[in-house]
């Protein structure tokens, strides 16, 4: 059963129970028909997460969850971040999902030299308001505590002007394809990622010496040419395993 949101002002002031209103309550009772005495999982979006059962009784359109218990944390040990040039049809819903189920934080969609993809102009709310329930979907069936934040398309250059200098606990990846660079030596554990995927075209020059100057690190993800919606997934991949959680207890 996927987990359910929480609206922050249904939980009670001591977090033994809550009260589940709107979509949410529809869904849990209309579409899963769940029953009382059911165990019900809820998540507030932040971090939080609950157990607890159906109770019975209470209005028509809401669900009252009682017995409430903590769950631990499924968020990843840092914070995720992947801008990605917008692949082509339904690749970038596709890479939405997989992101989400991998624990990124915060998606940026991007327009760089060889991106295929064009937005349609005036539609950016909705295309927003979509992706984002997109990634709800996801975080909800993969028991994520957080919801993602998924911005709007924009240019390489603002994107890169709009992160500013890199923090101490910080590190910046962009893939390359074909790279002979030997993977980034860094002392540490990092807080923060943020990798930069470029279109199944790739990175112009130019654009790689902009990011470069951004305090992006080139990453290799081996000599074959991925798919760019692959290549998100695989970098996603390497980071966890070498500083999040896609490690198995007592591996180094």
């Amino acid at each position: 059963m996927p987990q359910f949101l929480l609206d922050p002002g249904g939980l009670a002031p001591d977090a033994r129970s809550a009260v589940l209103t709107g979509a949410e309550a529809h869904h849990l009772l209309r579409v899963v028909r769940t029953r009382p005495g059911d165990r019900v999982k809820l998540f507030d979006g932040r971090g939080r997460r609950w157990q607890g059962r159906l109770a019975a009784g209470g209005a028509p359109d809401a669900a009252r969850v009682e017995a409430l218990e903590p769950l631990p944390s499924h968020e990843p040990s840092l914070e995720l971040r992947l801008a990605q040039s917008l692949p082509k049809g339904d690749r970038w819903t596709w890479l939405l999902e997989k992101g989400t189920e991998l624990g990124v934080s915060h998606f940026a969609p991007l327009r760089s030299r060889y991106t295929v993809v064009t937005p349609a102009a005036g539609k950016a709310q909705d295309r927003r308001a979509r992706w984002t329930a997109i990634a709800l979907a996801a975080a909800k069936q993969c028991e994520r505590g957080v919801v993602p934040d998924v911005a709007e398309a924009q240019d390489l250059d603002a994107f890169l002007s709009g992160l500013g200098a890199p923090a101490a606990a910080e590190v910046r990846l962009v893939c390359l394809e074909r790279s002979t660079a030997p993977p980034p030596a860094l002392a540490g554990r990092p807080a923060h990622v943020t990798v930069a995927v470029g279109p199944e075209g790739g990175w112009s020059p130019e654009e790689v010496e902009a990011l470069q100057r951004a305090a992006f690190l080139p990453l290799s993800l081996g000599p074959r040419l991925l798919r760019a919606e692959t290549a998100g997934v695989a970098a996603l991949v390497w980071v966890l395993a070498r500083w999040g959680d896609l490690v198995a207890p007592g591996d180094p």
